[in-house]
């Protein structure tokens, strides 16, 4: 499973947290969802993930401690 390599990989690393900013398109917001979701769920993602809808947000977000 191409989520489970990714975010695997990704869990190796430092990464503390991962901001998406995601399409307004509702059936790719939902798939990229799912991705991580399943991630998540086989207990992969070591890391907080969270989507925004736009970058300044995240940015924030990833500004914040």
């Amino acid at each position: 499973m191409v989520a489970g390599v990714f975010y695997g990989l990704l869990s190796q690393t430092r990464l503390k947290k991962l901001a998406r900013v995601l399409p307004d398109n509702l059936f790719h917001q939902l798939g990229l969802e799912s991705v991580v979701t399943r991630a998540q769920t086989t207990g992969t993602v070591k890391f907080e993930v969270r989507n925004f809808s736009q970058e300044t947000e995240a940015a924030q977000w990833l500004q914040i401690s």
